[in-house]
């Protein structure tokens, strides 16, 4: 999920029928359109989600973050996962076309996920275990 009013981004398991456990994810942007500064981009290891680690070759076309070992568990029925304000909005208006969303299952399969605009959704605190604590 991309909102074109602010540049934010989110991962959100919509499904609610199915888990998936993320072992990694890329976001891509055919015309670079893609921020990786400390103030843009809130990766899952900027905030401190255990074993999340970002890729060095993030970059204006691609940001991308693999978990080192295991994975992060998505619950179906709306989980959210924010990524803080990645999206260069310096350009004007942003096509839809121009992202895609690629991520890896714990099996090693890439999958490749839709990429909607409007406000994100907001994550509650029982969405899941993120940080594989148990709460």
């Amino acid at each position: 999920m991309i909102d074109p009013a602010t540049g934010e981004a989110a991962i959100q398991n919509e499904s609610p029928h199915f888990d998936v456990s993320v072992h990694g994810y890329s976001i891509i942007s055919d015309s670079g359109k893609l921020l990786t500064g400390n103030a843009a981009w809130n990766s899952l290891q900027d905030q401190s989600l255990p074993g999340w680690d970002q890729a060095d070759n993030s970059n204006a076309n691609r940001i991308s973050e693999f978990k080192t070992s295991g994975a992060t568990a998505l619950p179906g029925g709306g989980t959210v996962l924010d990524l803080g304000a990645p999206i260069s909005l310096a350009a004007g208006v942003l096509d839809i076309d121009d992202f895609r969303f690629e991520f890896a299952l714990s099996t090693g399969e890439i999958m490749e996920g839709g990429v909607e605009f409007g406000p994100l959704p907001t994550a509650s605190a029982t969405s899941g275990d993120f940080d594989d604590d148990g709460d």
